[in-house]
């Protein structure tokens, strides 16, 4: 993803929208050749479940977010863990310097 950012200014991918089974899509990174469809969209709590880039085991977050300056916009979320991931027991965070957080989820 940060690929993409450095060649468009800024900005993370425009997702296509939300529908009741897809929340965010990552498609975008895919029809420009910035990632391989593959395992990298499934979620290894649910290997028995793969995914793909339109029906992703993650929420995509930052749709059209411009990162002006990595350091002080580091903090932004990019994507997380669906509910169905880690028995909803558990989230991961990916945010905009590529670091990934993990919390208890709050039940």
């Amino acid at each position: 993803m940060l690929m993409y950012v450095d060649d468009n200014d800024g900005y993370f991918p425009a997702s296509v929208p939300s529908t009741p089974t897809n929340s965010g899509s990552f498609a975008p990174l895919i029809g420009e050749n910035y990632i391989a469809e593959g395992k990298i969209f499934t979620c290894p709590s649910r290997q028995n479940t793969p995914a793909t880039s339109s029906q992703s085991h993650y929420s995509y977050l930052a749709s059209g977010l411009r990162i002006e300056n990595p350091v002080t916009d580091a903090g932004n979320s990019v994507a997380r863990d669906i509910p169905r991931n880690h028995d909803a027991r558990w989230k991961n965070t990916l945010y905009a310097d590529a670091h990934v957080d993990g919390e208890a989820s709050a039940r």
